[in-house]
């Protein structure tokens, strides 16, 4: 519309919740693994990591660790009926 002018807009907060919740060990942790991939964090990326670091940890304490060497990562994979016949 001619003439219209744009509303204010109010972005939406980086984080959800304060830096300082984390603990000392997983802040820890999470400064080591950055650095031993090479990255360089500022301030506010360093903030996301440990925000998140938290739940990852958590989903990767439930992996399962039982498996044996002869284990194969892709042996469940199938391919649908319809693609195996028309290849």
């Amino acid at each position: 519309m001619p003439g219209a002018s744009a509303p204010e807009v109010t972005p939406p907060p980086v984080l959800s919740e304060p830096t300082d919740r984390v603990d000392a060990e997983t802040r820890d942790l999470c400064v080591k693994a950055a650095r031993r991939a090479g990255l360089q964090l500022d301030d506010l990326m360093l903030a996301q990591l440990l925000e998140g670091a938290p739940y990852a940890l958590e989903m990767v304490r439930r992996l399962r660790r039982d498996h044996d060497l002869a284990h194969e990562p892709a042996n469940i994979f199938s391919f649908p009926p319809a693609r195996v016949a028309q290849g």
